[in-house]
């Protein structure tokens, strides 16, 4: 039997709070997330869509969404994008806990059918999904950017640029995980915060990123 909308609710905020372990599949059902990657054929998504880094798909563990908005914190006034969601995991959870409001930006509309689904049966009215590409698509209104090693290293160049220019009317945070970490570290206009988790010798963690 489904949960009720307020149920999930309660069991998100519950496990974000908890340091039980986390399973992927389990969640998303909880959360009503019907991931349909078999059925996509990763040639005719290149050839739709571009030579984007579009035809390989790996989730955000939740492990890793609980760990961002532990550290990020959104409230009320922020908007958080996450540039490249996918099947909407982290946007969703984050609006399950409330506060701020929560965008997802994703190539491919068979990824983003499934997320818009969900948000609805949550009643969500803190969520909004975009489909295009992510140099085309506006996310200049965000304070708060998540990437899950979602782009080749040109389009992670020019996105980079665009976060810049925000950075330049207002302060951002960027969470990073994976191999965009290298590259976010080298940006002269960030500074990455937490210098203890700083001092850890895993490349590919999460990692938090501030405009200076």
């Amino acid at each position: 039997m489904a949960l009720t909308p307020w149920k999930v609710r309660a069991h998100v905020r519950a496990l974000q709070s908890s340091s039980r372990s986390l399973d992927d599949r389990e969640l998303d059902a909880l959360l009503g997330i019907a991931e349909r990657e078999e059925r996509l054929d990763p040639v005719e998504l290149i050839l739709e869509h571009g030579n984007e880094l579009i035809d390989v798909y790996d989730g955000t563990p939740y492990e890793v969404v609980r760990e961002l908005f532990r550290r990020l914190h959104p409230r009320r006034g922020d908007v958080f994008y996450d540039l490249g969601c996918g099947y909407g995991r982290v946007v969703l959870w984050g609006a399950l806990l409330g506060g701020a409001q929560f965008r997802g930006i994703d190539l491919v509309p068979q990824r983003l059918a499934p997320a818009q689904r969900a948000a609805r049966r949550l009643g969500l009215t803190n969520v909004r999904f975009l489909q295009g590409n992510v140099l085309s698509t506006r996310f200049d209104d965000g304070n708060l950017f998540f990437l899950f090693d979602p782009f080749f290293r040109n389009t992670l160049r020019r996105v980079g640029l665009r976060l810049a220019r925000i950075a330049r009317m207002r302060p951002i945070l960027i969470a990073s995980h994976w191999q965009s970490n290298a590259f976010f570290a080298r940006r002269q206009w960030l500074r990455e915060i937490d210098e203890e988790r700083a001092a850890s010798d895993d490349p590919y963690r999460l990692r938090l990123f501030g405009s200076v």
